[in-house]
């Protein structure tokens, strides 16, 4: 039984597990192995682990840390872009599909946390304004990303998130980008 394990992400991997001990095979459960997958592409484990008990016993560890088999990368939230597969090596569409579902997880986090900051920011000026008895109708964050040589920007350029309040009045005055 082959294993082959697929890095679709965009830097090196370095996949470390163990092997289960106790049977005729005498393997040290305390054991370390790694193995080095580079961006983009994939090993096949070593064949003196081609067990049927050691294939499962590595499949067992890399789900735990959010690997997935090619059809079920793509649609889990949890996927770590650790693609594996049984007795072929994972097809090139199915890294290409892995890596745009690393991207888009990736992209989706970051909105998600820049919406929790900008919302805690309002909460923050809102305190502060209430202490000062004044009232603010909430807040307006703009996130620009800075482009760095060698990183692909993606879709995060330039996001505006707007956090309005309830029952806050409306400022008149307009906004200058000046």
């Amino acid at each position: 039984m082959e294993l082959f394990v697929c890095n679709a992400t965009q830097r090196e991997h370095l996949m470390h597990y163990r092997l289960k001990g106790g049977d005729a095979r005498n393997r040290d459960p305390q054991r370390l192995y790694t193995l080095e997958i580079p961006a983009g592409g994939q090993r096949r484990v070593s064949g003196d682990h081609s067990h049927p008990q050691d294939v499962d016993d590595i499949i067992e560890q890399l789900e735990r840390y959010g690997a997935r088999t090619a059809d079920e990368a793509a649609a889990k939230k949890d996927f770590s872009g650790i693609i594996y597969s049984l007795d072929r090596a994972v097809s090139e569409e199915s890294i290409r599909l892995g890596l745009k579902a690393v991207d888009d997880i990736a992209i989706e986090r970051a909105q998600e946390h820049r919406t929790q900051n900008a919302i805690a920011a309002d909460e923050l000026n809102a305190k502060r304004a209430q202490e000062s008895g004044m009232q603010v109708s909430g807040l307006e964050v703009d996130f620009v990303e800075q482009p760095r040589p060698g990183v692909k920007s993606g879709d995060l350029n330039k996001q505006t998130i707007k956090v309005e309040r309830e029952g806050a009045p409306r400022s008149k005055r307009a906004r200058s980008d000046a």
